[in-house]
């Protein structure tokens, strides 16, 4: 009898510590940009805040920028969307793509462009009726090119695409800028921005979907599981404080911007 209840208090003492273990578990690199409604342990994240009015950030053309192959990424959780005819762009490279949230009757979506030969091409979320609002969290958008095919991601998962074996980015000499509409200085964005990072390569679906690793996403400086292209990263700004990159040293210029811009984050 004394030898049972010794095995039942430890399977007792072994079930408390997987539970205790189970809730105190730290989650992965970017947990902060988790939903509100996952059951996370708090956890915190740098974060640049921007006003929508002036502030942003940028950098003098650079062909690196340019490459024939590239991807943008970037988390963003807006304060305020579009609320007519308008455009706010949270990436913009002048006369090359450019990333934003327009605004249309059915709701406010993200739409990427790529400009070719005079002419800017869509891809859009609402072509799968995805729109984003505010107080709606982090999205994770990522925008591919792989020399054809224009594709838009959105927490994920690939809401359109635009092909083209025409299609070309080099040379367009733009600057690249972070909350506005750079050749216009207008169409800021109002929202939290992290996580801007730029590769000279197409990110494929699977890569895609691993950097934003169900919500809590994974550090773009380190290959895991379905991402292996860290090798191809031109610049990662993590917004720990600064417009630093983490990569290669481009940093960015802030238009505006203070110390009191950058936020630590909390999420449960």
């Amino acid at each position: 009898m004394m030898q049972i209840i010794h095995n039942q208090l430890v399977a007792l003492f072994l079930l408390s510590v997987a539970v205790i273990d189970a809730q105190f578990a730290l989650p992965t690199f970017q947990a902060a940009h988790k939903p509100h409604d996952s059951n996370i342990i708090i956890i915190t994240n740098n974060v640049l805040n921007l006003n929508g009015t002036n502030e942003y950030a940028y950098y003098a053309d650079n062909s690196n920028f340019e490459p024939n192959n590239w991807s943008i990424q970037a988390w963003i959780d807006p304060s305020a969307v579009p609320t007519n005819s308008d455009n706010d762009y949270f990436i913009h490279k002048n006369k090359t793509y450019r990333i934003g949230l327009e605004y249309t009757a059915s709701g406010v979506e993200v739409v990427g462009a790529l400009r070719w030969n005079g002419t800017y091409y869509n891809v859009e979320s609402g072509e799968q009726g995805y729109y984003v609002t505010t107080g709606g969290g982090w999205y994770h958008v990522v925008l591919t090119f792989n020399g054809t095919n224009l594709v838009l991601y959105v927490n994920g998962d690939e809401k359109d695409t635009n092909s083209n074996s025409s299609y070309s980015t080099q040379n367009q000499n733009g600057v690249f800028s972070i909350g506005r509409r750079d050749d216009t200085q207008s169409l800021y964005y109002n929202g939290k921005i992290d996580e801007v990072s730029f590769w000279n390569t197409g990110l494929s679906a699977n890569a895609v979907a691993a950097l934003y690793n169900s919500g809590a996403g994974i550090s773009a400086s380190s290959n895991s599981g379905n991402y292996t292209s860290s090798g191809s990263l031109v610049f990662y700004l993590q917004m720990e404080q600064n417009l630093n990159d983490s990569e290669n040293s481009y940093n960015f210029t802030g238009g505006n911007i203070g110390s009191d811009d950058y936020e630590v984050t909390s999420f449960e």
